[in-house]
């Protein structure tokens, strides 16, 4: 006789739980962490001190984030999180502007350079320059990099460097 059978405690017992426990996963808050957001527009080679950093709230292993302190690598724009890749300690010339070149592999930031820039027909140009970061992609190839040139140099070293013109001197300690 189906009506004098015990209900089933158990199995409403193991439903409830169930539902509450998806209830406490899906309302839980992720856990977080403070990660510094850039709160202005920055131009590269500006300082990045306190003072233009906003930290936020962020979900735990969704970005990692750095301390400010260095020299901002490229334009930043506000709203940006601050890593790695941005900064660098090397502090940039007044004036100077940077840009994307090759770099010889195991030249470290900060290093001395020389740009020298071939020319169509005419006798090579040598330009100073700084090496703000090099990164070796791969060890039998060359090494991209970022440096810094004078203003009035920055169009004709980006130019040359995009196209292929532009081969960077370092100093043997510089290595």
């Amino acid at each position: 006789m189906l009506w004098l059978q015990n209900p089933p405690y158990l199995r409403w017992l193991a439903a409830v739980c169930l539902v509450l426990l998806a209830a406490w996963s899906e309302f839980t808050p992720p856990a977080t962490e403070s990660a510094n957001y850039l709160a202005v527009d920055v131009a590269a080679g500006t300082a990045l001190g306190p003072e233009l950093i906003r930290e936020r709230q962020i979900p735990v292993g969704t970005v990692e984030t750095v301390d400010p302190g260095g020299v901002a690598v490229t334009d930043l724009s506000a709203g940006d999180p601050l890593v790695a890749s941005m900064v660098t300690d090397v502090a940039v010339p007044a004036g100077w502007m940077l840009i994307d070149a090759p770099v010889p592999a195991g030249t470290s930031p900060g290093t001395p350079a020389r740009a020298v820039i071939r020319g169509d027909g005419s006798a090579p140009l040598e330009v100073d320059a700084l090496v703000v970061r090099a990164e070796a992609d791969d060890p039998f190839e060359t090494t991209s990099g970022v440096v810094a040139v004078p203003a009035e140099w920055m169009a004709v070293a980006a130019t040359a460097a995009a196209e292929g013109r532009m081969v960077m001197g370092v100093a043997a300690g510089g290595r």
